[in-house]
This record gives C-alpha cells, structure tokens and sequence, in this order.
C-alpha cells in the first residue's frame, strides 16, 4: 500500500495552490480538503463552512458555497477527500486570500486517505512572504482520469505536459463572460471602472465598459472593497413609504442571484427614483457600490446572512446578451415535506409540492391597524406522503383559483409553529412559480398522475404532520395522568398509536356548528332568520357547518376523550358536516349511523395537544388531535422489530429444542 506521502504525486496538481494565490486561477485543480470546521449561522441564516486545501505543498484557507453546505451536511465531503475544483474564486478578504469553492468534484480513491497526502505542508502566505519570486514545482497530473478526457490521460503520462490549461492573454471585450465555467478571478482594483448610474431619463450606458470579472455574490462581505456583482433580478417589491419620528421616506428592493448564490438589495429615498424604472425582474445588472451589512431576517426570504443597501456611490448597468447558463433565473434548495418538522420556526426554505386542495378565500383584519386583509389556505403533498398548509396573503390569495393540483415551486416561505405542527406562509418576496421546467416539477407530476392521486397522506390541521420515529417516541395514553401532561403553562404535546373506540354524535346534538364559510368563525341565528358573524360584525347568506366531534381513543394502557376538529373529523368520516346534515334532514338515519360505525375501531396515529383548563370549579386536561395519519402496518411491523432487536439482541438459533424434540428454524 502507498504511503501519504508517494500517493500524492498520483493524485494531486503540485503547485496549484501557489497558482491560484498568484491570480493564474488553473482550471480543474484537484486538491484535498485537510480541514473542515463550521461557522454557525448569525441568526436565521444559514451555516458556512470554512475549508483548508492542499497540493501536496502548501496549504490554503477556503470557504464552501452556501449551496453546496449539503456535501458536508450529508458527510459527502469528509475530511481528506480529494476533489476537484470546478468553480472557485478567489478574493481577499481582511488581507487574506480565500478561495470561495463554488462548484466540485469528489475523486475515487482507493484506498481513502487517512491523513494529508504529502505530509506536511507549509501555509502558501508563509511561502510566498519568505520568498515572492518561487517558482511553483513540476505540475503532476491527477491519476483519476474520471473526469478528464482520453487525451488529458496521454498529456499525464508524459512528464513535461502540463495538467491544466496556463493563463493566456485576454482581449480587451466590451462584454465579458461571468467565467463561471471555470475559475474566475476577484476584480482587478486598478483596472475595475465603475457604472455610472443611470434613470429613465438617461441614455443607455452603450460606451460603458463592463468589469473584468464580476465578484460571486457568494464572496461579498461587510470588508469586501471595490467589488461588481453581475446578477439577474428574480423579484421586485413595490415602492413602499414610511413615516416615524425621524422623518419619512421611501423604498423598494430587489432579489438578485448570480450562479453563487442570491441577496437582497433595497433602494432608499431618491435612489427609488434613480433605479426603480432600471430594473426590471428577469433582466441581468453589474451591480457596485452598495453598503454591506447583516441581513434583516425577519423581512427577507433571501437565504443569505447579508443584504446590500444602496448609497449615493451605488451603480447599476444592464448587460446586455447574458445567457441563463451564465446568470440563473432562479436557484431552488428544496426541502422535502417531512423534513419540515425538524426546521425551526421562523426560518426560510424552499418546498416544491403539488397542490392537493385549495381552500375557499377568507377574509381577517391586521392586527396592526384593523384594515381587512386576504387569505387563502392550500394543503400541499409530496413523494413522502406528507402534507402541509400554506397560506397565502393578498393579491395572491384573491387570485389562487387553481383546481387542476398543479406543480407549486416556492421560493422563500416562512416556516411557523401553531399547535405543535409546522405551517408555510408566503411574504411578500416570496417567489411561487406553477408547473416549473425543473427536474423535480416533472418527477413530482409524474408521481402524482400514476400513483400520489389515490396515496394515503399524513393528514393535519394548519401544518405538517411529524415524522412518526415509531414505538421508542411515542407515549401511552396512560402518560396523561402519570407524567401529568397539560397541567403546566403551555400546553404538552406527543404522540401516541390508539383505536377509536365511540364516537358522539347525537342527531339532536350533532357534532358540527354553523361556521363563516371565509373565516371558520361561530354564527349565530338572529329573529329574522338571517345569521350573523360576532366577530366580524357583519350578515352570512349561506353559512356551512364545521365539525367538534368528540371521541374515545384507547390504547393497552388507558382511554380518554379527545376533540376532532374539522380537518382531522373529515379525514377520519370521510364525508363533510354539511353532507351528513343533509342526511338527517333527509331522514336517512341508516346512512348516518353507517359512517360513524366504518369509523369505529380504527387504528390511527396521532399527535394530541394536551392542556387543562376548568369546567365547573374542576381542572380537567383536554386532548385534543393535532394531526393524525392511518397505521401502514407493513412500516409498523418493521419499526416494532427494530426495536425488538435494539432492547434484545440476540443471534437466531439454527435449531432450539422442547421436550427432546428438536424445532427447525426457530
């Protein structure tokens, strides 16, 4: 087996540390990760990975782009592991050169390296402050031919071909290329030109020249100088006004994403003037000038720990001829729906689903100042057999008509918390995009057109259902009243398998009320027949009827009564309020009785909120269903034998015997 040291020359590109540190920016170089440490997230942002590569010779501080955070989070990229570097940049940063690793490729290696290939190496700062002018060492081409191309094999055989392209010579272009398709290089300082900025009223910038090289959006920094981002609008705000006791103003802001990742820029006051009719969504900008600071979390989507300000210095010029290869439209970091769960409230993801149902609009007034607002819920499923409600606010809400279970991509929606379960919401950033042309779009509508249309789903009220772990996180209904769940300030929470045991439902006590159809709320019935909402303050022409309908769950350990509320009524009767209402005025009392009877002896998995309140001078705790799903008893089966063998580890006896007599197979 080779040691570290000899197996470096077969896998490593010698020098191209030293290459990169001097702006040569080599394509492809394979170098190892020697270091890999986490930089938590300032609050609701995203975690950073910091990196140390190697050649073999020096060794160089790097950072992990944002969107490849997954690689390490998966234990993809570990460690010494040897990859190559697709699409990097390097800037400097407080005096330091970091390479942004924006693209990579893991390399096969056999055996995996334990340590650092080549053993020790000495800091490329180090190197290069003891002496300037070295020279880098003979280059040595990569033994993995993976990824390379028969002729690169043959170039590496021979010891005096170089393994990776040498900077050449570049005509001065009035447009140039991200270089995103390969290495790019920080912006030159003495030959980088600012925009002019420009409003309506100006003439096109035809006679400005562009940068260099653009910066990534992913290397901007509050220490970044002199810095262009060329980036493609996705979303623009309206022009809002302000007012407090410092003054009043205006503003709007854009979201821009290049091929490294996405920020925010807002426009302050006369720079609405200077820009608002400038920038248009779709359209590709070199943007500089901008004040750096921390992201504002709570009012951006934007998945990125800083946002861009604009200044007086602030310039902005469209380029012209930009491919979507070069700028993306748009990047989506999807999370599938039964991970949601393990997300924190408040934070920003990105989800694509199909839309299951679509709920009539309702109407609310802010909080803030009364003013009636909009809103729409949608049940959302995916390939995990989950779903989760989404709301939607405003226009979006007025105009969410769709009955036809489209594709729902969804840039930039607010995870929250009611009840225990998650909900998605939509801010005003947030981007929804129907029937996309993404890969997932076409999986999701041809998973749903065959087999997700009539796949049992995990079934919620205002959120999503929790990922059941199975017997080891579940408690008995018995936990009730020996851990005294409920009984403290916030209500309790858990999960719990049981069967439904009775069901009230009385005709002269039926378990539904008249409710608002816009907003669920309780109406009442005035002497003149007509019903009106309290809350709102106004008449209802044609009330529905939502369900409260109390049962028995019982498991091994103990029953209790627990409420239904609408949502998991239905799932659980399989018909509305309103449809076994018309039932008993119809006198169809058999068809009545028959679909509480189908739902007795269920067994159900469900997650009960628990939380006492009085009742005639007497505490009592209520359960009530938060969500709940059927048992999938094949899951079940395997979840009670894995713990089986967890709390009872033993090998299987080829033969045991009983009363002398052997038994094969037990």
């Amino acid at each position: 087996t080779q040691d570290l040291a000899t197996m470096t020359a077969d896998m490593l590109n010698r020098g191209a540390i030293q290459r990169i540190f001097k702006d040569e920016m080599p394509e492809g170089p394979v170098v190892q990760i020697i270091k890999v440490k986490k930089i938590p997230a300032q609050q609701q942002g995203v975690d950073r990975y910091r990196l140390m590569i190697s050649d073999g010779v020096h060794h160089q501080h790097a950072m992990l782009a944002t969107q490849l955070n997954h690689l390490v989070e998966q234990n993809t990229l570990e460690r010494f592991a040897v990859v190559r570097l697709d699409k990097y940049v390097c800037n400097s940063i407080m005096d330091k050169r970091i390479v942004i690793i924006l693209g990579l490729t893991l390399q096969p290696c056999d055996p995996k390296p334990d340590g650092p290939l080549g053993g020790d190496t000495m800091s490329i700062e180090d190197a290069m402050a003891q002496n300037p002018n070295i020279a880098a060492p003979a280059a040595a081409a990569p033994a993995s031919a993976a990824a390379a191309p028969p002729p690169a094999v043959a170039a590496a055989a021979a010891p005096d071909v170089k393994p990776f392209a040498q900077p050449q010579p570049q005509q001065q272009q009035p447009q140039q290329q991200s270089g995103f398709a390969g290495a790019a290089r920080a912006p030159n300082m003495q030959q980088q030109q600012q925009q002019p900025a420009r409003n309506v009223n100006m003439p096109p910038p035809g006679g400005v020249k562009p940068p260099a090289k653009a910066s990534p959006i992913a290397s901007l920094h509050p220490y970044a100088m002199n810095w262009t981002i060329k980036a493609r609008v996705t979303s623009k705000s309206d022009i809002r006004r302000w007012s407090n006791a410092r003054g009043e103003g205006k503003l709007f802001s854009v979201d821009l994403v290049d091929a490294s990742g996405e920020i925010k820029l807002t426009m302050f006051k006369e720079d609405c003037d200077r820009f608002f009719d400038l920038l248009d969504v779709g359209k590709v900008y070199y943007v500089s000038g901008c004040r750096i600071s921390l992201a504002k979390r709570q009012y951006s989507s934007i998945n990125n720990d800083y946002e861009l300000a604009s200044e007086k210095k602030t310039t902005i010029s469209e380029a012209a001829d930009v491919s979507e290869s070069e700028v993306p439209t748009i990047q989506y970091n999807f999370v599938p729906l039964d991970k949601i769960d393990a997300v924190a409230p408040n934070a920003v993801v990105d989800v694509i689903a199909v839309v299951k149902q679509v709920f009539d609009k309702q109407t609310i007034n802010k909080k803030s100042d009364g003013q009636p607002l909009d809103k729409r819920d949608i049940v959302l499923a995916d390939q995990t057999l989950r779903t989760i409600r989404l709301t939607l606010w405003g226009e979006r809400a007025e105009s969410f008509v769709h009955d036809d279970n489209p594709v729902l991509a969804m840039k930039g929606v607010r995870v929250s918390e009611y009840n225990g379960t998650r909900n998605l919401s939509t801010y005003s950033s947030s981007q929804l995009n129907l029937n996309p042309d993404v890969k997932e779009a076409h999986a999701l509508r041809g998973w749903f057109d065959t087999v997700g249309h009539s796949a049992t789903f995990a079934v919620t009220s205002g959120g999503a259902s929790r990922e059941d772990q199975g017997p080891r996180s579940r408690k008995p209904l018995s936990a009730v009243t020996d851990e005294g769940l409920g009984r403290k300030e916030k209500p309790d929470f858990f999960d719990a398998k049981c069967e439904v045991t009775m069901l009230f439902h009385q005709t002269d006590r039926p378990p539904w009320y008249l409710a608002d159809p816009e907003t669920g709320h309780k109406v009442t019935e005035q002497a003149n027949g007509e019903f009106f909402n309290e809350k709102k303050g106004q008449a209802v022409a044609n009330p529905s009827r939502r369900y409260i309908l109390n049962c028995v769950l019982a498991d091994h350990t103990s029953s209790h009564r627990v409420t239904f509320f609408n949502d998991q009524a239905v799932a659980l009767l399989g018909r509305t309020a309103d449809e076994l209402h018309a039932m008993v005025e119809q006198q169809d009392l058999n068809s009545y009785e028959q679909v509480f009877y189908e739902a007795r002896a269920r067994m159900l998995l469900v997650r009960l909120k628990a939380k006492a309140d009085t009742y005639q001078d007497e505490e009592r705790v209520r359960l009530t269903v938060v969500s709940m799903a059927p048992v999938d008893f094949a899951r079940e089966n395997k979840l009670l034998r894995d713990a089986i063998k967890e709390y009872a580890p033993f090998e299987p006896l080829a033969t045991c015997t009983a009363a002398g007599h052997p038994i094969e197979g037990f």
